[in-house]
């Protein structure tokens, strides 16, 4: 099995965030995988990591790469 990294936020606060390797994931009929190419993380995403937003939301909104598999690759 392929694997990738990814970073991961196992709990709130930055002393929990940890790169890891898991299992590559293959994308269903209707959706594709990215391979990020680069990500910025922005103030917002420091707020969603230590929790003063009040609620989880995704981070890294702003991420740029290839599709590299599913049903829009051409």
């Amino acid at each position: 099995m392929t694997t990738m990294q990814r970073w991961e936020l196992s709990a709130f606060g930055s002393e929990n965030l940890s790169l890891v390797s898991v299992p590559r994931p293959v994308p269903g009929a209707d959706e594709v995988l990215v391979e990020v190419e680069a990500v910025s993380l922005n103030f917002r995403d420091s707020l969603i990591m230590d929790n003063r937003l009040g609620w989880r939301a995704p981070s890294g909104w702003s991420t740029e790469g290839k599709i590299a598999s599913g049903a829009g690759r051409r």
